[in-house]
């Protein structure tokens, strides 16, 4: 059994003896625990008779098409499922050891689907979860030792982060002044629209006309194409695009629009800030729509959204943003107060 041993801030976790001894640090005992039940798993592995498993034999490819024809196949939720378990074999590689698959590449992993590919905590969840029935499937079929403890993301209820006005002006005079130019355009734009990220990026000059902009069915996360009434600043978009030669509104590629999005969180100071993210772009369109005063059924459609509760998330937001406002109102209604007036009259007594 591995053993952990405090060192100063630290944890030391030691498993086996002699020249197969592996000792790792961790920084918290949550980590020291999990690390010391992958040291163990691998020394479990290393002992096994040979012709009962061959370490490092069987690939995470394997695992997944085992699962998926044993487990998954003519489920319910078999698309999502294996879509979910499918990035997997893109984060880690399809020719991935499963012995490889530990603690701290998961949680690696994990790391950069939040930061970097916007992940919600409980998307992430049910990726792991997809993950998590690969390995038990491989221990199953004695593949695998036995599966490493995965990390979990708490799941915020109704968390959504936005940005106000001050917010917006600040992120594009900071891109400006970084010379990131079309990051400048790109914000207001996706403000405006509310599309998601992918959608933007793939939008023609052409897609805007009769002063509408068009998403075509395959372009959108539901597959349905929808149109929406462009803002003027989206239209100047579009014009200035037309007008340079461009054929899409951004040249912008999806690992350019990353790079140059972790420039901005740096140069704003929000580094820790897991809800500053492109994808609370399209989050601020929906709360700025809910403020102003638009019903759930008109968010949802010019959001696109699949189901009316999501909307709704962003009419709960806005009337928690209001809180307040009505102590406003009573405070103006109160006699005595300077400087207040009245409808078509002097000032009030």
């Amino acid at each position: 059994m591995a053993t952990i041993t405090p060192r100063g801030k630290y944890f030391l976790v030691s498993a086996g003896s002699g020249a197969a001894r592996k000792r790792v640090s961790a920084k918290t005992m949550d980590e020291a625990h999990a690390k010391a039940a992958d040291l163990d798993a691998a020394l479990r592995l290393s002992k096994l008779p040979s012709g009962r498993m061959v370490a490092g034999s069987h690939t995470l490819q394997d695992a997944y098409e085992a699962t998926e024809r044993t487990i998954w196949r003519g489920t319910k939720g078999h698309r999502t499922t294996t879509l979910n378990a499918r990035g997997w074999l893109e984060i880690f590689g399809a020719d991935t050891a499963l012995a490889a698959i530990t603690y701290e590449a998961v949680a690696d992993a994990v790391y950069k689907l939040e930061t970097q590919r916007e992940n919600t905590g409980a998307t992430i969840n049910r990726k792991l979860a997809a993950l998590s029935r690969m390995l038990r499937h491989a221990v199953d079929r004695r593949w695998l030792a036995s599966v490493p403890a995965l990390p979990r993301k708490r799941e915020g209820e109704h968390r959504i982060c936005w940005f106000d006005e001050a917010d917006e002006r600040a992120m594009i005079d900071t891109a400006t002044h970084l010379g990131m130019d079309e990051l400048a355009r790109f914000i207001p734009v996706a403000i405006h629209t509310g599309f998601r990220r992918s959608e933007l990026l793939q939008l023609h000059v052409t897609d805007h006309r009769a002063g509408m902009v068009m998403l075509h069915a395959g372009a959108t996360k539901n597959g349905r194409g929808r149109s929406i009434p462009a803002t003027s600043t989206v239209a100047a978009a579009f014009d200035a695009a037309s007008a340079a030669g461009r054929a899409k509104l951004f040249t912008y590629s999806d690992t350019a629009l990353r790079a140059d999005w972790e420039r901005l969180r740096h140069a704003m100071g929000r580094d820790g800030d897991a809800g500053f993210i492109v994808h609370a772009l399209r989050h601020t369109t929906a709360t700025r729509l809910a403020i102003a005063g638009a019903v759930a059924q008109k968010i949802m459609a010019y959001m696109g959204h699949s189901h009316i509760n999501t909307s709704m998330r962003y009419i709960h937001l806005a009337a928690q943003h209001l809180q307040g406002m009505q102590n406003l109102l009573e405070r103006a209604t109160e006699p005595n107060q300077t400087g207040l007036r009245v409808v078509n009259g002097g000032k009030a007594a």
